[in-house]
């Protein structure tokens, strides 16, 4: 278990009503993502990243293609 699953396990722990995780596999090599994906699957998350293996953990994704702010059309 890494620290990231350990720090999700300990949130969840407490019950929350929700989890928001800004880029938790960041640094993680794929077989950790796949993991800590699933454990954040087990409850409810709203999970911001750039890592596309996470819509295989939710049925519920939103893929922004491009910027919501800012200058760029």
């Amino acid at each position: 278990m890494n620290a990231n699953s350990v720090l999700l396990t300990r949130a969840f722990a407490q019950h929350p009503d929700v989890l928001v995780l800004d880029e938790p596999t960041n640094h993680l090599d794929i077989r950790h993502q796949a993991g800590l994906l699933a454990l954040a699957s087990g409850g409810l998350c709203e999970v911001l990243t750039h890592a596309l293996m996470a819509v295989a953990f939710d049925a519920r994704t939103a893929v922004i293609d491009r910027p919501l702010t800012g200058d760029r059309p």
